[in-house]
């Protein structure tokens, strides 16, 4: 399962970063796997974990916060689309599907003609004699 986690910066600017791995991590440490540059926000922060089919939210630190629907969480699961704070920076996670490429009709092969039930044939061999 890949995400998509969209970062909206407190100047306003957005930036998109693909999840293809989990636990994803949120933080000040260069360690983290998404490094955010504020004092307010711990070296260890947050992450995004997946545990079978779910996404989970965790928060790391005891200093800081996670925010959901207004409420501070710990640990939550979450549904996708799923929003999130981590204040002053606001989140978006969303799943990013794979899209098989429809062929053109070009590239489209000539239909095979419909087959002809085996009773059908042979009773047109009687009627031949």
């Amino acid at each position: 399962m890949k995400l998509k986690l969209i970062l909206k910066k407190p100047d306003h600017s957005i930036e998109s970063i693909d999840i293809d791995h989990f636990p994803f991590t949120i933080g000040r440490s260069l360690e983290s796997d998404l490094v955010l540059e504020e004092p307010n926000i711990s070296r260890h922060h947050a992450q995004i974990e997946r545990r079978g089919q779910d996404i989970f939210l965790v928060k790391l630190s005891k200093r800081g916060s996670l925010v959901i629907d207004t409420h501070d969480i710990e640990a939550q699961p979450i549904f996708l689309p799923a929003t999130f704070e981590i204040p002053p920076y606001s989140f978006t996670l969303e799943p990013i599907t794979e899209h098989k490429p429809v062929p053109s009709i070009a590239e489209e092969k000539e239909p095979t003609p419909f087959p002809i039930p085996e009773t059908e044939v042979l009773s047109n061999a009687h009627e031949s004699d």
